[in-house]
């Protein structure tokens, strides 16, 4: 405590000479891992007010964004804690599961997946007392067609490239077939509409260049073509970027107006250009540069900026000049915007995103000489932050910031920062055009906070903002707004809880978007609160009673009112799980540090000790056997895995690093999950891109552990779960699956997006696997279906199961003694035109979906190898 208050009194000391935004810089300055990074970062709002903690200013962004990001990037370390392009290491491994794949069979289950939502969020009947910021997921930008005002494109963090044909009225995902990489810039080619460039990563994932040097955004591979309007996708040329860099950062894209092969790029390490659509590219600028932007109707003049500065080209980007500014831009500020206008080309403004006291911000900075030199032209009140007059000190320019200048009426300029507000005199005067919170008492209309675009489509001076939530328009600049969010499935779910007594109910948590539950049936959700939304699980005999935590919060509620239940938050951690007890409905656990038990419903808690932060599992067949994983932080660092088999009240630590499983010092366990017949059976994953540590199974309570992963290749594996026969996994390219004691895992993503997926649920009862992902919501597949005919010609490892009837007359044609095919069912028939020739395993077995074992491919025991069989057979 002596250390704590000492520290606050330095920081107090140095207010008035240094920002707490640059004492966090400089202490940051040496730290390169993970645990170094967080160690200072957690001691550092430890003793700074609990406004600036929760809510950001003098520099520092919200303490929740460190931890949001703590959380992602804690499980995508390398071997050594490293930090590393987690972007590139995905694509590479796609690149080797497409070539290793190439020929098989699409189907390795029966049926096929369905999107199950959110496609729409609506709103609990106890909306106004309880709930707020009600959203679907995150939209960063925007680009539109030429010619066709219907026609627009719209990018996400994790969900990809999506399409409207009308307006916003449906929705079409144009990048399923490739990993989801973000999505940080889109140009439509106004020479060839069917020519789409996107820019790779996500540039709006927080907050300061700092953070950007230890990866806090997800890194970019450059910039993707597609020359069919969306269909396929090629990378374009490497981006040259600084020698030994390891990753960086992709903010803007802009196309010539003149030229259509002339493109430039922002990145965290420079400007680039391209003269060749792509094919190569030169660095015309180092440095961290988040916007740039072409003078309208202009081939040659541009303009971009960095954190404090803005620039000017007249060589179409192949030489820069520093713009003059009439007040200094200070190295503290966050990010610069940039808006142009076709009613008056030679205008430039510029926002810059950092407030600097109660109802100031640096200012809006305004050029007519085509960029070469600003004039500040307004810096009150605070357009950044949350309150309607903007008399606060709030912001959050490295993360929501854009400014947009009508086509038609230089007057008329909005910027978009937590809420829109906008001006009709130029930039001298604003008032706001959009509030944060429903329940705010305001004349201006709720629009999801935190907008990462605001754009004018010239051909109608329609404006839209994408944000946090979605995505609106305007036709009165503002006014009012139009959500058209409707349909772009990009949620991005935490952690998903299904009621396991009512098939196909669920509940999750959403970044930004709360708490949602998910009726029998339905791809719509109730929202039920806001903010980041983190895990969820129902009251065992009860749907409309959900458990959740909230940030650093924690909450009881029911799902028809969506009205709170009187409980108590045990502990303030970001990131806690929570699980309740398979039949007893008054027992809950906290996944956190330590574990916390409540005996009433969650009334009240006991601390029981061990570390649960990572992952916390119960068994369902022995509820009293429970298992957990955590360690200091959310990041990697020293961590253990730990047992109880009293229901909690004591622990023993398993001896990772001597038993199987690898010492967790530089991993962070991402899963557990429990056999559902026996509690001594479990599955323990691993995050990170450690080669070959993927998955350890264990059969005798995590004593020892056998590692598993086998041919899984070098990617994030996210979740796992146990049925009866067979082992689950949800990876950052999907859905694997193995038979429990077989060796090799099979990829059952088929359809499914290349998304990560963050949490499985098999229903044995039904024949149905629900996942949900990361970036594309939730999706459903019923491997055990009534019916199933095969007629097509069948290669690779292949499992069909049925509840009635499967009907064979394919060819199986054998490959050097790797095709495996297993048929499942009340009855089997093979009929004429059925050949399965030598090299092929088949075994049909009678019997319900998920029940008996399939072929091991390499064994040969003389009673599932055949040779060659046609005919009729039953």
């Amino acid at each position: 405590m002596k250390f704590k208050i000492f520290f606050f009194v330095l920081i107090v000391s140095h207010l008035n000479s240094q920002s707490l935004g640059d004492q966090l810089r400089q202490s940051l300055e040496s730290k390169k891992t993970m645990k170094e990074i967080m160690v200072t970062v957690d001691s550092f709002y430890a003793v700074i007010p609990n406004d600036i903690r929760d809510n950001g200013g003098d520099g520092l962004m919200k303490y929740k964004h460190w931890k949001r990001w703590e959380w992602e990037k804690g499980k995508e370390l390398g071997p050594n804690g490293e930090f590393v392009n987690s972007t590139e290491m995905v694509l590479r491994a796609d690149a080797e599961e497409n070539r290793k794949n190439k020929g098989m069979n699409r189907s390795q289950l029966s049926g096929s997946w369905t999107s199950i939502g959110i496609k729409e969020s609506l709103y609990s009947p106890d909306t106004m007392s309880n709930s707020y910021a009600n959203g679907v997921g995150r939209v960063d930008r925007i680009a539109f067609h030429p010619s066709n005002p219907s026609i627009f494109y719209v990018g996400t963090p994790y969900g990809g490239l999506w399409k409207t044909l009308n307006g916003g009225t449906t929705w079409q995902c144009l990048t399923d077939t490739i990993p989801s990489i973000g999505i940080s810039g889109i140009v439509v080619d106004w020479a060839t509409p069917n020519i789409i460039y996107i820019l790779t990563g996500t540039g709006d994932n927080c907050c300061g260049d700092f953070v950007t040097t230890f990866e806090f955004n997800n890194p970019s591979s450059g910039v993707m073509k597609s020359t069919d309007g969306g269909v396929t996708w090629n990378a374009t040329g490497t981006l040259p970027t600084t020698p030994n860099i390891g990753s960086y950062i992709g903010y803007d894209i802009a196309q010539n107006p003149v030229y259509p092969l002339e493109l430039l790029v922002a990145t965290s390490d420079g400007v680039f250009l391209t003269l060749n659509g792509g094919t190569s590219w030169t660095k015309v600028k180092d440095g961290n540069h988040f916007d740039v932007e072409y003078k309208p109707n202009d081939a040659d003049i541009v303009y971009c900026t960095d954190n404090d500065s803005i620039f000017y080209s007249t060589t179409y980007g192949t030489t820069w000049l520093n713009s003059s500014v009439n007040i200094a831009i200070p190295s503290t500020n966050n990010r610069i915007a940039l808006g142009v206008t076709n009613a008056k080309t030679g205008n430039v403004y510029a926002l810059c995103g950092k407030a600097t006291g109660t109802g100031n911000f640096q200012g809006i900075y305004k050029s007519t000489d085509s960029g070469l030199s600003f004039t500040r032209i307004v810096n009150t009140p605070n357009i950044l932050g949350y309150v309607d007059n903007g008399q606060d000190n709030k912001d959050q320019g490295i993360y929501d910031l854009a400014i947009a200048i009508s086509p038609i009426d230089t007057n008329i300029v909005t910027t978009a920062a937590i809420n829109v507000w906008g001006s009709t005199n130029g930039g001298v005067g604003f008032s706001t055009r959009s509030k944060w919170h429903e329940n705010i008492v305001s004349s201006t209309q709720y629009v999801h906070p935190d907008h990462h675009s605001l754009t004018y489509n010239k051909l109608t001076n329609r404006l839209y903002t994408t944000h946090d939530g979605g995505i609106n328009y305007s036709d009165d600049n503002g006014t009012t707004w139009t959500n058209i969010t409707k349909g772009l499935i990009v949620s991005q779910f935490y952690h998903l809880a299904q009621f396991k007594n009512t098939p196909f109910v669920f509940g999750g948590g959403l970044q930004d978007n709360g708490i949602k539950f998910r009726g029998l049936g339905s791809k719509n959700a109730v929202h039920i609160y806001g903010a980041d939304g983190f895990s969820a699980a129902f009251q065992p005999n009860n749907p409309n009673i959900m458990y959740s935590t909230i940030n650093g919060g924690w909450a009881k509620f029911n799902t028809v009112t969506g009205k709170t239940i009187p409980s108590s938050n045990p502990i303030t951690q970001f990131f806690k799980h929570v699980i309740t007890h398979p039949t007893d409905t008054t027992i809950v656990y906290t996944g956190s540090n330590p574990i916390y038990r409540s005996t009433n419903g969650a009334s009240s808690w006991t601390n029981v000790g061990s570390n649960g932060l990572w992952c916390i599992a119960i068994s369902p067949s022995n509820p009293r056997q429970l298992y957990a994983a955590g360690g200091p932080q959310l990041g990697a660092g020293t961590g253990s895995i730990s047992r109880s088999s009293n229901g909690g009240s004591n622990w023993t630590t398993l001896n990772t690093g001597s038993n199987g499983f690898p010492a967790i010092t530089n991993i962070r366990v991402t899963d557990i999950a429990i056999h559902p017949t026996d509690s001594l059976t479990l599955c323990v994953t691993v995050g990170g891109f450690t080669a070959g540590s993927k998955i350890y199974y264990s059969t005798d309570g995590g004593t020892n552990f056998t590692n598993i992963s086998s041919n899984l290749p070098n990617i994030i594996v996210y979740s796992v779960v146990l049925s009866s026969s067979k082992i689950y996994i949800g990876t950052s390219l999907g859905v694997y699956s193995k038979l429990n004691g077989s060796t090799n895992w099979t990829s059952i993503r088929d359809n499914m997006p290349k998304t990560p997926v963050t949490d499985i649920f098999v229903d044995e009862n039904t024949g149905t696997i629900t996942c949900s992902t990361f970036g594309r919501g939730l999706w459903e597949r019923k491997y055990c279906v009534n019916q199933i005919v095969l007629i097509d010609s069948l290669k690779g490892k292949l499992a069909y199961e049925s509840i009635d009837s499967i009907r064979a007359s394919t060819f199986v044609p054998g490959n050097n003694d790797i095709d495996s095919i297993f048929l499942q069912s009340g009855k089997i028939k093979l009929f004429p035109g059925f050949q399965a020739k030598q090299g092929t395993y088949l075994k049909a077995n009678i019997g319900n979906c998920d029940n008996g074992p399939q072929p091991i491919v390499g064994r040969n025991d003389g009673q599932d190898k055949i040779v060659e069989k046609k005919g009729n057979s039953n």
